[in-house]
């Protein structure tokens, strides 16, 4: 049974998506790689296309469907505490929400018409990720791996997650969930039916919050889930000590640990499989980019 790595690339070329791709097949990554995109033009089609990746065409009419859509919202969002049937959540939800929220639709959708296919899944960004090896070498474990941020970040002193979470859920919610440390949605990794079961629960959710006028706020859901409704099915692993490297409050850039080749390890010595935002350290940024794309050409 193979495993499958599932992104989305809207507005982007290939120039902004060449670390992660290259980077992947440099990995020694096998399994398949499907990439939902929209706004992307047709070279950057073709050259993806030519790293053997996987595009499936998405459909998004942006802002002017949502915003026509936020006054019916208050009384839309009641249904989801009724009897109504899943197919039809998707189906309003789909022309409402902003794109980051698209993705968890069409990712359940694929993974359903895909059951039995997969092993291990990961839910992936495109722009700020780098792979430096097979990111499911490290575990298959079943359930959901979430990672969390820096542990010096709390979900109630970040701005980002505190208006996340209090427009999607109300002041309560950001009392309960603001001790509590970030979980970055821009990488999950879980077994392929704990995976349906996230993308399932993150539909359901999100047809219960407050508003849909926030860009992004895929993390306040995300948050919601990891540290509540799904808890006893997730493992929730400490920034530095997994398979993800998080590295946006990361403010080491001149410590990070690498081996003999260039790559960023751990405490221990072990390689990281994946770095997420490694864009906010330039420098590092920089050399690490230069690598897989000097490799890539020699």
């Amino acid at each position: 049974m193979t495993n499958l790595i599932l992104g989305q690339a809207y507005n982007y070329t290939f120039e902004q998506l060449a670390p992660f791709v290259i980077s992947l097949r440099q990995s020694g990554y096998a399994g398949d790689v499907v990439l939902f995109v929209n706004r992307v033009d047709e070279e950057t089609k073709r050259q993806l296309r030519g790293h053997d990746i996987e595009l499936r065409e998405f459909h998004y009419r942006g802002p002017e469907v949502r915003n026509s859509a936020y006054v019916a919202w208050p009384y839309l969002r009641w249904l989801g505490h009724l009897p109504v049937p899943f197919a039809l959540k998707k189906a309003i939800l789909r022309p409402i929400v902003n794109v980051p929220w698209v993705r968890m639709i069409l990712y359940y959708d694929f993974l359903t018409s895909a059951r039995g296919r997969y092993g291990q899944v990961m839910l992936t960004d495109v722009r700020d990720v780098i792979f430096q090896a097979d990111p499911f070498a490290r575990n298959t474990s079943p359930g959901l791996r979430a990672f969390l941020e820096d542990e010096s970040m709390r979900i109630g002193n970040s701005q980002a997650n505190i208006q996340w979470i209090t427009e999607l859920f109300g002041p309560e919610a950001l009392e309960r969930l603001g001790p509590l440390p970030i979980s970055c949605s821009g990488t999950t990794i879980g077994d392929a039916e704990s995976m349906r079961n996230y993308l399932r629960a993150f539909i359901e959710v999100a047809f219960t919050v407050r508003s849909t006028r926030l860009n992004g706020g895929d993390q306040g859901i995300h948050n919601y889930l990891v540290h509540g409704r799904l808890k006893p099915t997730t493992t929730l692993l400490r920034n530095g000590e997994a398979e993800v490297l998080t590295m946006g409050y990361l403010e080491r850039e001149g410590e990070f640990a690498m081996d003999a080749e260039g790559r960023l390890v751990d405490a221990k010595g072990q390689l990281f499989n994946v770095l997420h935002q490694y864009d906010r350290h330039p420098a590092l940024a920089e050399k690490i980019v230069q690598r897989y794309i000097s490799a890539a050409r020699g």
